[in-house]
């Protein structure tokens, strides 16, 4: 709704600056027909005029360039948005490791990369072992902390464009391309 708002501001705004310049147009094309028949009292009074209007004009034209320097800033707060919302979108929030969607989409364009580079690419699957006993007996908190030591010890492993991933519960990949 906001991006539609502001996209229809932006050109209302847009409109509004091109209906100004067909007016002003509209204006100079009757000051020069005119002004082949005015006589010198009739030149100052045409002059005086289109002063005034270029004035008008240059006012209408400000007020635009605000409301769309406003638009265009409301429009970069909503990309920055957007971003941080597809991050979180791709981001385990207990890891910080890119979860299972990011894996799955990461894993599709690695796959495409190494069969176009003709270049080796593995996967690795690790599963925490007895995780669910571990879980039960020391409760959750700490089979929290200790997914997040897994998170951190994978990440401090991987190199160049190794790319570690929650995959779900305790079970983690990597993608190791030209491995």
């Amino acid at each position: 709704d906001g991006v539609e708002a502001l996209i229809a501001s932006a050109l209302s705004s847009i409109d509004a600056a091109s209906t100004n310049a067909r007016d002003y147009g509209d204006k100079l094309a009757d000051f020069s027909g005119d002004l082949n028949t005015a006589d010198t009292s009739e030149i100052r009074r045409l002059v005086a005029k289109v002063l005034a209007d270029t004035r008008e004009v240059m006012a209408r034209n400000a007020e635009l360039e605000g409301e769309l320097k406003v638009a265009s800033d409301r429009i970069e707060k909503l990309r920055d948005s957007l971003d941080d919302a597809r991050r979180a979108s791709e981001t385990d929030g207990l890891t910080g490791l890119p979860n299972r969607r990011a894996f799955d989409l990461g894993l599709d364009a690695e796959i495409e990369r190494a069969r176009a580079d003709h270049t080796p690419l593995t996967l690795l699957i690790a599963d925490v072992d007895h995780f669910k006993k571990f879980n039960d007996s020391f409760g959750h908190r700490v089979g929290d902390e200790v997914l997040k030591l897994v998170g951190r010890v994978l990440k401090s492993m991987l190199k160049g464009r190794d790319k570690p991933a929650r995959y779900g519960g305790e079970e983690f990949c990597m993608v190791l391309p030209t491995t």
